[in-house]
C-alpha cells in the first residue's frame, strides 16, 4: 500500500512540476560552458557522469548509434580503468529489455552486483539509475502492487521490466530506511523527489497556477518561498 501511494504521487506530481523544472534548466549567461554551449546539468550530475554513476549518456549513445554493441558487463569491466565505460547487462544476472535499459556503466554494474548493499544518491534515484538485484533482496514489483499508470508498460525503468520491490512485498526496493535489513538499496537523504521516503524534505507549496495551455497540455507552476526554493536548487 505504501508503494502504491508513493508511486501514485510520483505520477500525479511529476506532471505538475514539468514547467518548474524547465525553468530551472533554462539557458542563461550563468551556465554556458567554455565553448559557449548551454549546460543544464547540475555539478552533481557532471561528477556522477565522470564517476560512471550516470548511465543516461551511454544509453543515449547506444540507441543513437554512437556506440555499437557495448561489451557484456562483468569480467570485461575488470579490464578497463574507466568507470564510465559502457557495457551491456549480463541478463543471467540482471534481466533487462531493450538496448536502452540494458545499457549501463561498469561503475553501476559493480555497485549493483557487488556483495555489499548499495547506496544511491538522490540524483541517481531521480534518473532510475538504481537496480539492486535479487541478491540484495529486490525483484520486479507484482502488478497488484502498482497503480495501472506505473506498471511496466508505462514505467519500464530501471531495467526495462518495471519498478523494483523488496522481495515478496509491495515495498520499494530503494529506501532511506537503512536500519531495515530487508531494504535492498539505501537512498541518501535529503531527496525531495517524488517516490522518495526521506523525512522532512517537502517544501510547502504556496500556490498552484496553470500558466499556459498548449493544446491538451497544461503548464503548471508551483510557488514556494525563497528559502525553500534555494534548498530545492541546492539539492537538485
Amino acid at each position: 500500500q505504501l508503494l502504491r501511494t508513493l508511486f501514485g504521487l510520483l505520477v500525479i506530481l511529476t506532471s505538475l512540476t514539468e514547467e518548474t523544472l524547465a525553468h530551472e534548466g533554462s539557458c542563461n549567461e550563468l551556465n554556458l560552458d567554455d565553448t559557449g554551449t548551454c549546460d543544464i546539468t547540475s555539478p552533481q550530475q557532471r561528477d556522477e557522469t565522470a564517476l560512471g554513476l550516470n548511465a543516461l549518456p551511454v544509453r543515449i549513445a547506444v540507441v543513437t548509434g554512437q556506440i555499437q554493441i557495448p561489451p557484456t558487463c562483468g569480467i570485461w569491466c575488470d579490464t578497463t580503468s574507466d568507470p564510465s565505460s559502457p557495457c551491456r547487462m549480463d541478463e543471467d544476472v540482471v534481466p533487462c529489455k531493450t538496448d536502452f535499459y540494458c545499457t549501463t556503466t561498469c561503475a553501476l554494474w559493480s555497485l549493483f552486483t557487488g556483495m555489499e548493499r548499495p547506496n544511491i544518491s538522490c540524483a541517481m534515484f531521480a534518473r532510475f539509475d538504481g537496480y539492486p538485484t535479487d541478491y540484495h533482496g529486490a525483484e520486479p514489483c507484482d502488478e497488484m502492487c502498482l497503480l495501472p499508470e506505473i506498471r511496466k508498460e508505462r514505467y519500464p525503468a530501471p531495467t526495462g521490466i518495471g519498478l523494483l520491490c523488496q522481495t515478496g512485498t509491495c515495498y520499494a526496493a530503494i529506501s532511506s530506511m537503512a536500519h531495515l535489513a530487508e531494504v535492498a538499496a539505501v537512498l541518501e537523504c535529503p531527496c525531495n523527489w517524488f517516490g522518495a521516503d526521506c523525512p522532512d524534505d517537502w517544501a510547502p507549496v504556496q500556490a498552484i497556477n496553470h500558466t499556459a495551455i498548449y493544446g491538451d497540455i497544461v503548464a503548471t507552476t508551483l510557488t514556494v518561498d525563497v528559502e525553500d526554493w534555494k534548498r530545492i536548487i541546492e539539492n537538485h
